[in-house]
C-alpha cells in the first residue's frame, strides 16, 4: 500500500495555504492491486467547486481511465456509467478558513488501511499542523454508493458509511 498522497504530486501543491476539497480514491499499482491516493482540489489553484462537481468533471473520468485496463471487458462508457453516479462512495472532505485557523470537515472515515494520514492531506494544502478536524454528517460516505461501487470495482469496503 502506497503512502504517497497523489500520483505525480511531491510535497505541497502550493507555496501558500489553501482551502479546498479532497477525495480518497483507489488507484492501481503495476500489478493491478489497489493503492489508495488522495485527490486534492485547492481552490486557490483551480477555483471553487463542490464534491459532486469535482466527482463528475474530474474524479469519475480519472477513475474510469485508471480502471479501464482492469476492466477491459467493459467499454469506457460502461465503466464511466458504473462510477459516475456514486459521488459519496469514498472518503472526502473540505477545508475552510476562519480567520487564521483552518477546519477540515470530514466523515471521520480515514483509517490506517488507506495508507494516507490526516497530516499528509494537510500537507497537500500547506496547512500541516494548523487544522482542526471536525466530523460532519455531510461528508459521510453513503452506504449504497460505497457498496455498489466497491462491488463493481471488486474492492472490499473497510471504511464506515451511513
Amino acid at each position: 500500500m502506497s503512502k504517497q498522497p497523489h500520483q505525480g504530486l511531491k510535497g505541497n501543491l502550493n507555496e501558500s495555504a489553501s482551502i479546498g476539497i479532497w477525495y480518497l480514491y483507489p488507484g492501481l499499482d503495476a500489478k493491478g492491486g489497489v493503492v489508495w491516493k488522495c485527490f486534492p482540489r485547492p481552490f486557490n489553484k483551480f477555483g471553487e467547486s463542490n464534491h459532486p462537481q469535482l466527482w463528475e468533471k474530474v474524479v469519475a473520468p480519472m477513475l474510469t481511465t485508471l480502471w479501464q485496463a482492469k476492466f477491459s471487458q467493459y467499454s469506457k462508457a460502461t465503466i464511466m456509467d458504473a462510477i459516475a453516479s456514486h459521488v459519496y462512495a469514498f472518503p472526502r472532505g473540505r477545508i475552510v478558513q476562519t480567520g487564521t485557523k483552518y477546519k477540515i470537515y470530514w466523515g471521520e472515515d480515514i483509517s490506517a488501511e488507506f495508507g494516507i494520514s490526516k497530516t499528509s492531506i494537510e500537507r497537500l494544502f500547506s496547512i500541516e499542523g494548523k487544522a482542526e478536524w471536525i466530523e460532519d454528517e455531510h461528508e459521510h460516505c453513503l452506504e449504497d454508493d460505497r457498496d455498489e461501487l466497491c462491488r463493481f470495482m471488486r474492492i472490499t469496503p473497510f471504511w464506515p458509511a451511513v
